[in-house]
């Protein structure tokens, strides 16, 4: 199964978090906010559509050329996050997104 989301290969990331897991270490899910509001999304793409300094365009223009759109960078209720990460097994997302997340202190995830 070759999952994709704007590009992203979701196999590997889920090859990723099982190699981590398997390593011990500790996984947490985070979030990339760049806008609060889920409807705030447009002033993002705004800033996506404008050519950087030096010339060319932001990365996420290729996903806004594919796809139609960028993804949502808002930030997520633990049920949305529960959501983004479907393409892993349930145990393992509740313990990304809820259990380590709420248990460790930052001395602990270093």
């Amino acid at each position: 199964m070759n999952l994709s989301r704007c590009g992203v290969d979701l196999q590997l990331k889920r090859i990723k978090t099982e190699n981590a897991k398997n390593a011990g270490k500790i996984i947490v899910a985070t979030g990339d906010v760049h806008h609060f509001y889920r409807e705030d999304k447009i002033y993002r793409e705004i800033i996506v559509n404008q050519k950087v300094p030096g010339g060319g365009r932001h990365p996420l223009a290729r996903c806004l050329d594919r796809h139609g759109k960028i993804p949502s960078q808002h930030f997520r209720t633990t049920k949305e996050m529960l959501k983004d990460f479907d393409f892993i097994d349930e145990e393992t997302r509740k313990e990304i997104v809820i259990d380590n997340v709420a248990s460790k202190t930052p001395a602990e995830i270093k």
